[in-house]
This record gives structure tokens, C-alpha cells and sequence, in this order.
């Protein structure tokens, strides 16, 4: 026999304690009826009371007692005192409104300063000099200074034989 779908979800909340009320009941009117529904609350329960811790002893109960007053007490004292504006007093709440306003107009200055020096502007006479010196370099030039080995056939017939003959064992 196997439960009625309807009722697993139930069943299984039944086994471990998490209904109550008009729910509960009517689970235990269902469970008085259906054979099925039954068996499988039985094993829900048995295989929850396999997994169930015992009840805490003397030691842990001690320990438990207190713990959470004790947490928070050592997370305030390591948390700094909050300071607020009101809390800073006159000069420094003057000083941080000053850095309040010098933030703003460096946020309008320091574009229209880059807009300046983006291409377009008028070059600074060393680095006028610097690209009037400069000339591109001849590629061929640069090629056959790089002494590549040339791809024309050196070796002569005969020689090429011996080397195949050898590279295939003979």
C-alpha cells in the first residue's frame, strides 16, 4: 500500500510534529480510515526518531545559559561608537562641508582640465621636435637585417636521399 498523494506532504509534516489544530485532526481522521497513509506515517516517525539528538544534558544547558546576552555584550564592545554629525561639533562639521563643496567642483573642473589636454590641443614645442625627427623605418631594410635563413634549395639531390633513407631507419 502506499499513501494517497494528496496527503504525503501531511503525512510527513504529521511525523514530525508540525501540525496542529484542525490540520492535525483532520490528518488523524484521514490516518484512522486509510491503511496506506498509516504505514507511511509510521515509517516517517521511525526514521525521524532515528535521527532525533537526545535531550541536552546538565553541561550544554550551562553552557547555552547566558550565551546570547554574552554574544551581543562582546559584539558592542568591539563595535565602535557611532558618531554622528551633531557628535563631530562645530569646526569639523565646517570642515566636512567644505569637503563636501570641494568635492563638487572637482567633479565639475577635472573634466573641462582632461578636455584640454585631449588630442586636438595645441602640442608642447618638445614634443613638436620630438615627432618631426621621426621617420618611419624602411620594412625591407628591417627584413634582411633580420638574416632570415632563405628558402631555396641548398641541398642536392643525393644528400636529400641519405637523409630520408636515414630518417627511415635505412
Amino acid at each position: 500500500m502506499t499513501a494517497c498523494r494528496d496527503q504525503a506532504l501531511a503525512v510527513s509534516l504529521h511525523a514530525a510534529g508540525a501540525l496542529e489544530g484542525a490540520e492535525a485532526a483532520a490528518l488523524e481522521r484521514h490516518l484512522s480510515a486509510c491503511a496506506g497513509c498509516r504505514a507511511e506515517a509510521d515509517r516517517a516517525a521511525a526514521l525521524l526518531s532515528a535521527a532525533r539528538l537526545p535531550p541536552p544534558g546538565e553541561l550544554e544547558l550551562r553552557a547555552l545559559d547566558g550565551l546570547a546576552e554574552s554574544t551581543s555584550a562582546a559584539l558592542a564592545a568591539r563595535r565602535p561608537a557611532a558618531r554622528t554629525l551633531r557628535a563631530l561639533g562645530t569646526g569639523r562639521r565646517l570642515a566636512v562641508g567644505l569637503l563636501a563643496i570641494a568635492a563638487a567642483a572637482a567633479i565639475v573642473i577635472v573634466p573641462v582640465a582632461v578636455r584640454q589636454r585631449l588630442p586636438g590641443r595645441a602640442a608642447a614645442p618638445a614634443e613638436v621636435a620630438e615627432a618631426e625627427r621621426w621617420q618611419e623605418p624602411d620594412l625591407d631594410t628591417l627584413w634582411q637585417d633580420t638574416e632570415v635563413l632563405s628558402l631555396e634549395e641548398t641541398a642536392s639531390s643525393d644528400q636529400e636521399s641519405a637523409a630520408l633513407a636515414a630518417y627511415d631507419g635505412g
